[in-house]
This record gives structure tokens, sequence and C-alpha cells, in this order.
């Protein structure tokens, strides 16, 4: 199963010491680029914010079909919505 992810649900694991959670559950976790930046370069200085930059199993993609993320965002069944890079 694919899983895409948003900052809020990991800032809140991240903080609460269970991100790891993510991985044991799901394998591989995909979250766009901006994303990362918010919770990794913006938030360098918080708490858990390495565990992010050494976790592996996250998968960072830029989004290519913004209108598609916005949908399954809503729970619509989503397409491929991100590509690799």
């Amino acid at each position: 199963m694919r899983v895409v992810s948003d900052a809020g649900p990991l800032i809140t694991l991240g903080r609460a010491g269970y991100l790891w959670l993510l991985s044991a559950l799901f394998g591989k976790v995909v979250i766009p680029k901006a994303v990362y930046a918010e919770v990794v370069e913006k938030g360098e200085k918080r708490a858990g914010s390495k565990k992010f930059q050494e976790a592996s199993w996250l998968d960072v993609r830029e989004v290519k079909n913004k209108t598609a993320l916005r949908l399954a965002s809503w729970g619509y069944p989503a397409k491929p919505l991100l590509r690799k890079g």
C-alpha cells in the first residue's frame, strides 16, 4: 500500500516519539517536497527534526498533479500523484 502524508501527522508523531510507527505500519511513506521542507528545513530546531532526516523509509517526491493531490486529501482515490526526484 502506498501512503502519502501531509506535515501534520509527521510532526505530531515525531514530537510524541512515534515516528517509527509509520514505517512499521506502511513500510515506505511518500511525502511531497513541500512537506519535507516544512518538517525538516523550517522545523530544523524542533524536537524530532533529525529523525526525519534519518528516516530512509520517507520517499520525498515532487507533486506533478496538484488538483489530484487536493482531491486525494479529501478522500477521493488518486492516480499516481508524485514523481521521483
